[in-house]
């Protein structure tokens, strides 16, 4: 551990040489979207790759906040001198080579750590004994993710690259930059980082979203005409390619409850590959053309895509989707 040492009226701790810094996930909110692939890869990464069983038990250790036009994601900074680790009777939380970790078996749910930590980087969780049917609270936080071989998996689900692993190399060549532009040094002039979504994100504004069109209510009132009318291919292919298949396991996915493969509907829609459609949605439904009638996607998928507010929503088209696989699997014509 290293010294505590006073200069002036400020603390300073001073890392013994030889001692490895302690690593930590940090957002970068320039080019953070809201899109909380990270929150989803953070639960899949402890729960075996599973969805939980109920949004109650939905607890990522790295969180999304909005913050008006601002956005940006927070986690555990493992701290060197930890206020959490201090305040911990029980040593359930410990420092080790590159992090401060937490013994979950060893917490009895006090609370002192929640109290402690000023990034509100800790959280109590439920967690019910099968035995006894009680349950109790522990902490939780983040671990980064030390059981897995490609570390931190919020890092690899960020479609932006926002999250980085910031470790001593990284703090030191950021340490650096601003020596340099201190010392009068013309500032290397940063041009915009350019990712896989860059392009799709910039044509939002231009292609806003369509509603489906209704079919007047004297018709509805006295006929069993269809309430929506389906998109044209056209409409389809147009407001499919709205989804940013932001990850391989996005927030509209786990907030269906179903867990529809949503991205992937959409993008076999969009290819006007209407079977392979009917049959993806067929795996994790069994009525496909009667729950897309009635799901309130505006408050589940739909109601959960937030990005920045200087960007466009990015809505989904569910209900053209399954219109569309409706119209197939009834042996309807093909749009």
């Amino acid at each position: 551990m290293g010294a505590v040492g006073a200069e002036g009226s400020h603390t300073v701790l001073r890392v013994t040489v030889g001692e490895v810094m302690n690593q930590f996930v940090v957002a970068n909110a320039n080019d953070c979207i809201g899109c909380r692939s990270c929150e989803i890869a953070c639960v899949l990464s402890h729960n075996g790759g599973r969805y939980p069983d109920d949004a109650e038990a939905f607890h990522p250790c790295i969180h999304v906040v909005t913050d008006g036009a601002r956005v940006s994601a927070t986690t555990c900074r493992h701290c060197e001198d930890a206020p959490c680790l201090n305040v911990c009777l029980v040593g359930a939380i410990t420092r080790k080579s590159d992090g401060i970790y937490l013994n979950k078996a060893k917490c009895t749910g006090c609370k002192r750590c929640v109290q402690a930590c000023p990034f509100g980087a800790i959280q109590m969780v439920p967690k019910k004994d099968t035995a006894s049917g009680h349950g109790k609270a522990q902490a939780h936080k983040c671990n980064l993710c030390q059981d897995h071989e490609k570390g931190p998996a919020c890092i690899q689900a960020c479609p932006t690259r926002a999250l980085h692993l910031l470790d001593e190399q990284l703090l030191d060549k950021q340490r650096q930059k601003k020596q340099q532009r201190t010392a009068g040094e013309p500032a290397e002039s940063k041009m915009p980082y350019i990712h896989r979504l860059t392009p799709l994100l910039d044509s939002l504004p231009h292609r806003p979203r369509q509603e489906a069109a209704k079919s007047p209510l004297e018709l509805r009132k006295t006929t069993f005409v269809e309430t929506y009318q389906p998109f044209s291919s056209q409409q389809v292919s147009s407001q499919a390619e709205r989804c940013l298949r932001c990850s391989d396991r996005a927030v509209c996915e786990w907030t269906c409850p179903l867990h529809n493969d949503i991205p992937k509907l959409l993008e076999l829609a969009k290819q006007g590959r209407i079977e392979e459609a009917a049959e993806l949605s067929h795996q994790t439904s069994s009525l496909p053309e009667v729950c897309g009638r009635i799901c309130p996607q505006d408050r589940l998928c739909e109601g959960h895509v937030h990005l920045r507010q200087n960007m466009a929503r990015s809505p989904l088209v569910m209900l053209s989707v399954i219109s569309t696989i409706r119209r197939w699997q009834t042996g309807g014509s093909q749009i």
